[in-house]
């Protein structure tokens, strides 16, 4: 079999056999400039401020209650089953500190933590309607006042080992956690909410 011959071959069969997911930096944001192509800082919810290499907003009370208490939020577009999402986040008499995944339908995957203590929530079916499955968490933790705190979430399967802090490290199990996601959402209620160095990163 001639050369070109062979190479065209292989290639063909690596077009069919590679993986539909590949790696890299899927986010990765430094907050340098006031946009990014795949972030998207919802001003209908909340003005966020990118200055000093973070974003920073403070809920406006009447947009709470016009989008039924839902507080700011800042979205990314990013598509992946398996990866790592960091992020670090200081928080000034925030109530609620909310991270989200999605897939095309609603929600996968969520973890709450503010006043109280932090939970893990995912969905097995999405819909206006569907309702979340709360996983156990030991000694969860609260969200600091003031302070940086990083967060990172890695997904394997249907395994996510979330850390939070300095001392919080837990792995949950759930089956959608294994879904396909395509957006990532960071979001608060009251206070005002700093956010730096949002990354995701596929194996």
């Amino acid at each position: 079999m001639k050369l070109p011959h062979l190479l065209g071959v292989l290639a063909l069969v690596f077009t069919f056999t590679a993986p539909l997911s590949f790696a890299g930096t899927l986010v990765d944001d430094h907050f340098t400039a006031p946009q990014l192509a795949g972030r998207d800082l919802s001003p209908g919810r909340g003005v966020w401020t990118v200055a000093d290499g973070m974003a920073t907003c403070t809920q406006d009370d009447a947009l709470y209650e016009k989008n039924k208490n839902h507080g700011p939020i800042m979205w990314y577009n990013a598509t992946f089953t398996d990866g790592t999402v960091r992020f670090a986040i200081r928080a000034e008499k925030v109530k609620m500190f909310i991270f989200t995944l999605n897939d095309d339908k609603g929600h996968v995957f969520r973890f709450v933590v503010g006043q109280n203590p932090l939970s893990v929530h995912a969905w097995k079916e999405q819909g206006h309607d569907a309702k979340a499955d709360t996983m156990p968490v030991k000694d969860a933790p609260k969200l600091p006042e003031g302070e940086w705190v990083q967060a990172e979430l890695k997904f394997e399967g249907d395994h996510c080992t979330l850390s939070f802090g300095d001392t919080f490290k837990q792995t949950v199990e759930h089956p959608s956690i294994a879904k396909p996601k395509t957006k990532v959402g960071l979001a608060f209620a009251f206070g005002t909410l700093s956010v730096r160095d949002v990354s995701v990163v596929t194996p």
